[in-house]
């Protein structure tokens, strides 16, 4: 639309429609522009923003080939179905054919206070019988409260005071501090089996993988160090991560080992690093001591060749993994603990999230439910019974 060459000769009536006219205009424009953006946003998509070596690798990889991904199917319920059957009220002559089954899975929890009124005798020699506990109750709390606790603090990694406050919002008095001596207080057990988990994996295990990640404990910086393989994970907080402590943790609790002059002498004399595919090693000095009168590719050469015993120590141990995904994989749970929660305070508290994290992952391997090994454990009323993880990483070597 060009614009009148008066605007002051316009009468009323003209202005009027000269500016209907060019808020029309504008409407159109404004609709143009938002399209036009939004084509743009298409086009160009989201920013690139460079994820973390975690992010990228927590990321489902694309799958080769192009077809159609598998479904995985529906998922087992574990627990007894309930029946309940539903009526309708229907005009008069009406034939009844059967029922039709809607499913829904649901979750109860509620608060729950039982006071128990113990039976007290005094026999006639003067001593004081009374009745005991049900199988479970060890302390104030009972075994299904302390397995809420132990599985949203390791396993959903829900920090301290958010766990208090979803507590105290279901309806259960409890404070901070008894929050966290549910968390590590009366917990030996849990810790032997975690260490029986080492032990067990060890001796069995053709092949184990480590790896290392920061962690603080007592307002100094630590070390988390993971050893486990497909079958198990185990995790030891230490201050150090030089080769005596790991020595130290291979051991697994035991102090019955010295690597010194004699020993070293001993596995020497011995030969027990010797070669057992000679032939390979062989041709790779034939190939690597080879002298091609190009310098650069000469010392490129010398340089493997110096190499020659790490490189080929995949020809004792062929089994053994080249790459150290599973640890890694592993010991993600210590890092998201470590940014959620910080560091620990005490020797039990280190000792307490070391154990049930590699319980968790442990129990993750040999397909068991965290939530029913706790059960089992705790002795949780209608829990059924979970054999002992050192047990099963054995029998499945």
């Amino acid at each position: 639309m060009s614009p009148p060459n008066d605007l002051d000769a316009l009468s009323g009536a003209d202005l009027k429609a000269l500016v209907l006219a060019l808020l029309g205009e504008v409407a159109a424009l404004k609709q143009v522009v938002v399209e036009q953006r939004a084509e743009i946003a298409r086009l160009k998509g989201p920013p690139s923003i460079k994820p973390s070596g975690m992010e990228q690798s927590s990321e489902p990889r694309p799958r080769s080939g192009g077809g159609k991904r598998r479904g995985r199917g529906a998922k087992r319920v574990r627990v007894a179905i309930e029946d309940q059957v539903l009526t309708v009220a229907v005009p008069a002559g009406s034939r009844f054919k059967g029922y039709e089954s809607f499913f829904v899975q649901d979750l109860e929890l509620r608060p729950l206070a039982i006071r128990f009124r113990r039976e007290r005798w005094v026999t006639p020699d003067g001593r004081t019988v009374v009745a005991p506990l049900p199988e479970g109750i060890d302390g104030h709390f009972g075994p299904a409260l302390r397995r809420f606790v132990l599985a949203q603090y390791h396993q959903g990694q829900v920090t301290v005071p958010r766990l208090v406050a979803m507590l105290d919002a279901i309806g259960i008095a409890v404070s901070k501090r008894q929050v966290v001596r549910l968390l590590i207080d009366r917990q030996d057990r849990f810790r032997a089996e975690a260490q029986d988990v080492l032990r067990a994996g060890l001796a069995t295990a053709p092949w184990v993988t480590v790896d290392d990640t920061g962690a603080r404990h007592k307002s100094k910086n630590g070390y988390c160090t993971h050893i486990g393989n497909d079958r198990f994970a185990w995790f030891g907080t230490t201050g150090s991560k030089s080769r005596l402590n790991f020595l130290d943790l291979l051991r697994a609790g035991h102090s019955d080992y010295v690597v010194n002059a004699e020993a070293l002498a001993y596995m020497r004399g011995r030969s027990l690093t010797g070669s057992v595919k000679a032939a390979l090693r062989t041709r790779f000095d034939r190939i690597f001591k080879r002298r091609t009168g190009f310098a650069t590719l000469d010392r490129l050469l010398a340089r493997l060749h110096a190499n020659k015993a790490e490189l080929l120590m995949v020809l004792d141990r062929p089994e053994i993994p080249l790459h150290t995904n599973g640890s890694e994989n592993d010991i993600r749970c210590q890092v998201t603990k470590r940014k959620i929660s910080g560091g620990t305070r005490s020797d039990a508290g280190r000792d307490c999230r070391d154990a049930f994290l590699g319980l968790a992952k442990t129990c993750a391997k040999l397909g068991i439910s965290f939530w029913d090994y706790l059960g089992a454990r705790l002795a949780v009323a209608g829990n059924a019974a979970i054999p002992r993880p050192p047990e099963l990483v054995s029998n499945q070597a």
